[in-house]
């Protein structure tokens, strides 16, 4: 996957979470932590990867379920000198559970007369889904992982948010990665 794809997968986000009335677009800047650990091919030892750096980048919209659920398709991108250097990047599909209230507010229409309130905290849990690709070594990953954070409403339209997510992703010939990124987003709300 090149830079023409990525942008592609991004726009086709975009668009479809427009278009399929999401209630939220979440845009999300942080830093990420990679350990990763894979067989050497000329000997039984391991070969270990540590990097801890700024510069992770993503997008995702979301979409409410249940009034406490929300599901949250994305794409993520990251580099390794924070703009520059080696590339990582690929899909999420996370689903966000709201254990205090309801993640896009409640919006009540009854012939006249509409009503929307939101919380103006709003904290969450997550289980997802990811795969992330690697530029330099074309090699794929993926695996499950999960994400906590919270909310914080802004004006009726922007919110802002923190995100921590951890991940457990298998790659190829036996290689293992653990991926954790923080971020802090802000959220358009529709």
């Amino acid at each position: 996957m090149n830079y023409l794809q990525a942008i592609a997968t991004i726009m086709i986000i975009l668009g479809f979470g427009l278009s399929a009335k999401a209630q939220k677009l979440n845009i999300d800047v942080g830093a990420y932590s990679i350990n990763a650990t894979a067989p050497t091919t000329t000997s039984s030892s391991t070969t270990t990867v540590n990097l801890s750096t700024p510069g992770v980048y993503s997008l995702s919209a979301s979409f409410q379920i249940f009034p406490q659920v929300e599901l949250c398709p994305g794409y993520t991108i990251f580099y390794s000198k924070t703009f520059r250097g080696d590339m990582g990047f690929g899909p999420d599909l996370t689903v966000h559970f709201f254990p205090m209230n309801s993640g896009s507010g409640v919006n009540i229409i009854n012939q006249n007369v509409s009503y929307w309130e939101i919380e103006k905290w709003r904290p969450f849990l997550g289980g997802s889904f990811h795969q992330r690709q690697f530029q330099s070594v074309q090699s794929s990953y993926s695996g499950f992982g999960f994400s906590g954070g919270t909310e914080l409403q802004l004006t009726n339209n922007t919110s802002t948010r923190v995100i921590l997510r951890m991940m457990s992703l298998n790659g190829p010939a036996s290689a293992i990665m653990s991926y954790t990124d923080i971020s802090l987003g802000l959220q358009l709300h529709f």
